[in-house]
């Protein structure tokens, strides 16, 4: 009889090699909560930035085509700087859209200038939500 048998038997101790403890975990490694009305403020902060990217783009062109540039804006001539895209912070859609803006933009044609404008029925931004494992950060 070892001495780890005589102990559980006169005193009701158990003691357990800790080599051999084991447990899994009880909840995922790494989880988060987020402030959504603050995210959403920040959110909107930044996007003029976004429409600063879509602005004044040259678009190719050849033959007679020269200079073409595109921009997408406000529609109805809102002010770019009041301008917010519609947030989504949910579990199937992450990702901002907006169905309030146009596109309008300017070129040549042979030598002759012209404009050209018409609405963008629905811009929408959006991140692929899924499942990825990363080997070496373990998670």
């Amino acid at each position: 009889m070892n001495f780890k048998t005589l102990l559980a038997l006169v005193s009701g101790i158990v003691i357990q090699d800790i080599s051999s403890v084991n447990a899994a975990a009880v909840q995922p490694p790494l989880q988060a909560r987020a402030n959504l009305p603050l995210l959403e403020r920040i959110f909107h902060k930044r996007d003029q930035v976004a429409l600063n990217v879509l602005k004044n783009m040259a678009l190719e062109s050849d033959g007679k085509f020269g200079d073409v540039t595109m921009s997408v804006v406000p529609a109805n001539g809102a002010s770019q700087d009041d301008f917010d895209f519609d947030l989504h912070v949910e579990a199937e859609y992450l990702g901002a859209e907006s169905k309030k803006l146009a596109y309008e933009g300017k070129g040549t044609y042979d030598g002759v200038a012209f404009t050209f404008s018409g609405p963008v029925a629905e811009f929408k931004l959006q991140y692929a939500l899924g499942e990825k494992w990363n080997a070496e950060m373990n998670f």
